[in-house]
């Protein structure tokens, strides 16, 4: 539908017409949910069309930004409040979110961002077509990226986008089937082990400790690089290209180098919106200091709800105020050195990420060092076990007993591979190929087998 009228018409013809389904797959997620960010788009266009329009522009920005930011904690975070009003009053208060719309953290910066262009001049209003088809576009509503209104509205106004094009189409399916397997053949696979080390915190072993902070962070990265590749490759099906937002960041050799690695566009936002307003580095190193631990906070509390995440943020603006502090001294120390320290650095704060309190995440971390062995049980590797090749080793008799226990070392060690062996797909020049196709096609085929194992996505920012 979206080339015939793109190609038959005008292309608003075809904005319109992916618009429509885009408010399909917005409401299936929940009509409430559906209404309230229609509503809330509305409302955001027209103060938008007030900052262009009155003079008191600042007024309207004001407005504007206080009722994303107001709508955003109400919708998300009421369950966080309750649990300060809680703790403070020494009894327990809890109070669910009473609506969570679909991708609404992602929405709320990305029309912050909008409204602020706006008011900079930076970026005239659009038509109430582009604009509704920026907030709701699906392929990058549910997990971004947050990408900038001007970038997007020029991606509209490129001739031709609406039309088919073979090649821009084949790349576009061919990444979003990469990105599938990397979330349902790669990050799925390890969800089964990590949920399971996590219901069994006491048992484990200093061993299973240590391999569980590594396969998390490769199921957070897959999952994340996964999404990304699904995103920008149905987008590019549609003449859309969506900017980078994930870059090989586990090759980093600083937490910095990889927050400019690690969901691009979020670091770009929280630069541009947040860091720089509030001075940036221009005021001082006490202020530069204060400045990026109230962006981590920020970026801390948008990834979730809970403390956890609140400390997660603070810890990560701490590590790159020492690496600023240090920097002479750190960047005459070996390049392997360096990216052995960050990345184990990495998988030590990410285990934050995944705790579901303090307590958890202190008896993982002291479990290490107390627990002294390195005894990896039968039932730890056989969490897992791969489905699809369970009926295989049923047949295979000593062997088929023995193989079960191999499948997480063996994608352990694939990952590893993909991970630090392999270019990304921005690096590399797409083209065509029936080696493409077959790989693509037997790809596509293994992942819907697989799809009786679905589980949620890992890396979800509501």
């Amino acid at each position: 539908g979206y080339y015939i009228l793109g190609k038959r018409f005008k292309p608003v013809a075809a904005h319109v017409w992916l618009l429509a389904f885009s408010l399909v797959f917005c409401f299936s997620h929940g009509f409430m949910q559906g209404l309230v960010i229609v509503l809330d788009v509305s409302l955001n266009f027209y103060i938008s069309k007030a900052i262009s329009k009155f003079q008191k522009k600042k007024a309207f920005l004001i407005l504007g930004i206080s009722v994303n930011v107001i709508a955003l904690l109400v919708l998300k975070y009421m369950g966080l409040f309750s649990e300060i009003a809680g703790l403070f009053l020494s009894k327990e208060i809890r109070i669910e979110n009473l609506i969570m719309p679909v991708g609404i953290s992602y929405l709320t910066f990305r029309q912050i961002g909008y409204l602020v262009d706006v008011y900079r001049n930076e970026l005239s209003i659009p038509g109430a077509v582009d604009y509704f088809l920026y907030a709701f576009y699906f392929p990058m509503l549910v997990q971004g990226p947050i990408t900038p209104a001007s970038d997007f509205f020029s991606k509209l106004g490129e001739d031709g986008h609406t039309k088919y094009n073979p090649e821009r189409f084949s790349k576009g399916l061919y990444w979003a089937v990469i990105g599938l397997t990397k979330n349902i053949l790669l990050a799925d696979k390890k969800a089964k082990t990590v949920s399971w080390c996590f219901d069994n915190t006491e048992n484990l072993t200093s061993a299973e400790i240590i391999i569980l902070m590594f396969v998390f962070t490769t199921q957070l990265y897959f999952d994340f690089s996964g999404y990304c590749d699904i995103a920008a490759g149905v987008s590019e099906m549609f003449g859309i290209t969506l900017p980078k937002n994930f870059d090989s960041p586990y090759k980093s050799k600083s937490v910095t180098e990889i927050w400019r690695r690690w969901h691009i566009t979020l670091s770009d936002f929280l630069k541009k919106y947040i860091y720089f307003p509030l001075g940036g580095s221009k005021k001082g190193s006490i202020r530069t200091y204060i400045n990026i631990i109230i962006v981590y906070v920020i970026s801390g509390l948008w990834h979730g709800t809970g403390f956890t995440y609140l400390v997660w943020g603070i810890i990560n603006g701490i590590l790159q105020i020492f690496e600023r502090l240090f920097k002479k001294s750190i960047s005459k120390v070996n390049k392997f050195v360096r990216w052995f320290f960050t990345y184990l650095t990495w998988n030590v704060v990410f285990l934050l990420f995944r705790s579901a309190s303090f307590m958890q995440f202190w008896t993982l971390l002291t479990g290490v060092f107390t627990r002294k062995s390195f005894y990896v049980s039968g039932e730890f590797l056989a969490s897992a076990t791969i489905f699809e090749l369970e009926y295989l080793e049923k047949h295979m008799g000593n062997l088929g007993q023995l193989l079960p226990k191999l499948h997480l070392p063996a994608f352990m060690i694939v990952s590893f591979v993909i991970i630090f062996g392999f270019k990304n797909l921005y690096e590399k020049e797409f083209k065509p190929s029936v080696l493409k196709a077959i790989t693509a096609g037997g790809l596509l085929f293994w992942c819907i087998l697989s799809l009786g194992g679905i589980t949620s996505f890992l890396y979800a920012i509501y």
